[in-house]
C-alpha cells in the first residue's frame, strides 16, 4: 500500500465528494502519471479557479475525464512556477540562501 495514494478524482478543492467511493480511487506513487502529478494538477486547478482564470465546471471535468491531458494543458511551466506552493516556497528558499 506505501505504493499507493488514496486519492479523490475530483479533489475535495474542486468540489470532489469528501466519502464518495465512486469519487475514490488508488493514485501510484511512483512511475508516469503518478500522486505527484496529480497533485500538482489539482493545486494549479484550485489556484486557477480561485483566481477566476478558469471555471469551476471546467476544472472539474478536466481532471475527471483525462487527469494526464488535464496536467499537459493547465500544469504548464509558468502555471506551476506561478501557482504551485511548494515550488514557490522553494524558488523563495533558494532565492535567500547567501
Amino acid at each position: 500500500m506505501a505504493d499507493y495514494e488514496l486519492d479523490h478524482l475530483i479533489p475535495i478543492s474542486l468540489g470532489g465528494a469528501p466519502i464518495d467511493q465512486r469519487d475514490l480511487w488508488l493514485q501510484p506513487r511512483h512511475g508516469q502519471a503518478n500522486a505527484t502529478d496529480k497533485n500538482v494538477l489539482a493545486y494549479v486547478l484550485w489556484r486557477l479557479v480561485c483566481e477566476n482564470e478558469l471555471p469551476l465546471k471546467t476544472a472539474q471535468e478536466a481532471i475527471s475525464r483525462d487527469w494526464t491531458k488535464a496536467y499537459e494543458t493547465y500544469a504548464t511551466p509558468a502555471n506551476i512556477e506561478q501557482y504551485h506552493v511548494r515550488h514557490s516556497q522553494r524558488t523563495a528558499d533558494q532565492g535567500s540562501r547567501p
